[in-house]
């Protein structure tokens, strides 16, 4: 067993590596020694790789998540929680139960906030007290900041990489469809409310994408679409039908992280998914597609108050003229801490004062706080994180 400094767990290679390796990077530049464990990666392994000060986790919205990190990572001293997933559905707002209100020894952890929604949420709602809340922002918008335009590749490495066309204009279809042939046993570990609901409005939301999708290439022959899955989608015949009637026009592509392809896209499209945020910092027109109303009690709260299309005429206007963007400056500021001072610098301060204070031990007071987390356990709270991600 290693001792280090600081352990980074991570769970989505796509959502949260590049971060972790710039937070990792940043703390061993302050002298600190760190490593990286992935929880797909873990379970199962008998025995632990690390022995650390300070461990930072993807999440800590109750007690058996802690359970389940601990299990990865052997003894937790501290915690800071990164928490991935900070923003959640309108009606969940008015719910005591709600996911993202923080429960149990997260109130004892140091937990990450990107903005005043998730640290007044945490503070007034959840009642967790100040010095365990660090507003900092969102790491991976620090990586939409023009200084760091030399980190992506260029639009020609980009295309040529995956045999896109370099002289056509390409679009960016960002996916949430995660709940698309969903298996059972996920549907009914989910941890969205009214689950049967919201799989029925994402069916028909697919559906209703992919056919505007395939009309917008009939119409508009100089269009290229790249559809990026969301992590936890399950493979589509729909999407690889669409594959084989445009193969040089439509791509499903999972691999790289989805701001490079923000990055290089002429425009941005999505259904439901807050990478809105990081299209919005980039800069770049992004509008979002709803074929299907979706509740108000469903929403997710950051794009309540944004401008939706709802109709195939008015997709095709944002291929034909320039567009008023999905979000508002006023409500991505809602969300965001977005200034100079990069994310990961505050966060790197919030963990190394974690690391050298004497006030954030986890004091786990529970008479089964010593037991070993049982495997069905362990592969029941991964399967939660990965619904909620």
């Amino acid at each position: 067993m290693k001792r280090v400094d600081i352990l980074f767990i991570y769970e989505t290679r796509v959502r949260e590596l590049e971060s972790i390796c710039l937070l990792k990077a940043e703390m061993e530049r302050r002298g600190y020694t760190a490593a990286i464990l992935n929880t797909w990666n873990e379970i199962g392994h008998k025995g632990h790789k690390y022995k650390a000060k300070v461990v930072v986790a993807p999440s800590m919205y109750n007690n058996g998540i802690f359970d389940f990190v601990k299990d990865l990572a052997g003894e937790v001293p501290k915690l800071v929680n990164l928490q991935w997933e900070q923003i959640g559905p309108v009606g969940d707002e008015a719910r005591d139960d709600a996911w993202y209100l923080l429960k149990g020894l997260a109130h004892q952890c140091v937990n990450i906030c990107w903005g005043d929604e998730t640290y007044n949420r945490l503070r007034v709602r959840a009642g967790i007290d100040e010095k365990h809340l660090r507003k900092t922002g969102h790491i991976a918008m620090d990586f939409c900041k023009s200084e760091y335009s030399g980190y992506y590749m260029s639009k020609d490495e980009l295309f040529l990489k995956y045999n896109i066309p370099t002289d056509k204009e390409v679009n960016l279809f960002i996916s949430s469809f995660s709940y698309v042939n969903l298996p059972q046993t996920q549907q009914d570990e989910s941890l969205f409310s009214e689950v049967d609901k919201f799989i029925d409005i994402s069916c028909r939301s697919f559906k209703g994408v992919l056919t505007w999708l395939d009309n917008i290439l009939q119409d508009y022959p100089e269009q290229v679409f790249v559809y990026r899955p969301h992590p936890a989608e399950a493979e589509n015949n729909d999407l690889n039908e669409l594959q084989k009637k445009y193969p040089n026009r439509f791509f499903v592509i999972t691999e790289l992280s989805v701001k490079q392809w923000i990055a290089t896209a002429t425009r941005v499209y999505t259904w439901f998914s807050t990478a809105t945020a990081e299209a919005y910092a980039f800069g770049k027109p992004v509008a979002i597609l709803r074929p299907v109303a979706m509740p108000e009690e469903m929403e997710t709260t950051l794009l309540q108050n944004a401008k939706k299309i709802a109709n195939y005429e008015e997709f095709a206007l944002t291929i034909e003229n320039e567009f008023e963007q999905a979000l508002s400056a006023k409500d991505f500021g809602r969300f965001y801490l977005y200034d100079e001072t990069p994310a990961y610098v505050r966060v790197a301060n919030a963990i190394e004062e974690v690391l050298q204070g004497d006030e954030y031990f986890i004091h786990d007071s529970r008479p089964q706080a010593k037991e070993r987390f049982s495997s069905k356990l362990k592969k029941f709270a991964h399967r939660i994180l990965c619904a909620i991600t």
